[in-house]
């Protein structure tokens, strides 16, 4: 186990989503973000009005592969073909296959922590769907262009809430500050 994760992290191109500050991540979550409002706009208003956070899901989904959220023989189909991408359409794949599991969200939902639960039990449906919502690799970069990092100390407030520990927040503002005043 511990070979196969350290090969997702290096020849698969998954360590930046690990790396301090978790940018890659909050990247991610940005572009899941504004893919949804421009190709599932009922989708990002329902995520909007129940006040869900893309970073909420959008980082577990990254971070896991899915593997909290899907069903196993769901998860190996998933998997199989995130390995079998090209690493500059790693990003791109996981983006599709993120819009395809939000086109079959609940939208009656109206809790906000089961707003994003999502119920895959087909695991060619997903990817024809994902298929279906296709990102290209060159708008995955052009996203990344738009990302701005200045929100980062409302980010760290949400990463405190999603790890459930404002000890997180301190350590990571704090870092960040000592970072702003070196010359």
């Amino acid at each position: 186990a511990f070979w196969a994760f350290v090969s997702l992290l290096h020849d698969h191109g998954l360590k930046p989503f690990f790396l301090p500050g978790l940018r890659r991540a909050r990247v991610a979550c940005y572009q899941l973000e504004r893919l949804t409002q421009d190709r599932l706009p009922t989708v990002a208003q329902h995520l909007a009005t129940l006040g869900v956070p893309y970073i909420s899901f959008g980082m577990s989904w990254c971070q896991t592969l899915f593997s909290n959220s899907l069903d196993p023989a769901v998860l190996d189909v998933v998997w199989d073909a995130f390995l079998s991408v090209e690493r500059p359409a790693k990003m791109a794949f996981l983006l599709s296959v993120m819009l395809a599991l939000l086109s079959d969200l609940d939208l009656e939902a109206t809790e906000p922590q089961r707003a994003h639960v999502v119920h895959a039990n087909d695991p060619r449906r997903l990817l024809r769907t994902a298929a279906a919502f296709r990102v290209e690799p060159k708008q995955v970069l052009d996203l990344e262009a738009g990302f701005e990092d200045d929100h980062h100390d409302h980010e760290d407030s949400v990463f405190a809430s999603y790890y459930g520990h404002a000890r997180f927040r301190r350590r990571h503002i704090v870092a960040s500050n000592d970072k702003d005043d070196e010359p």
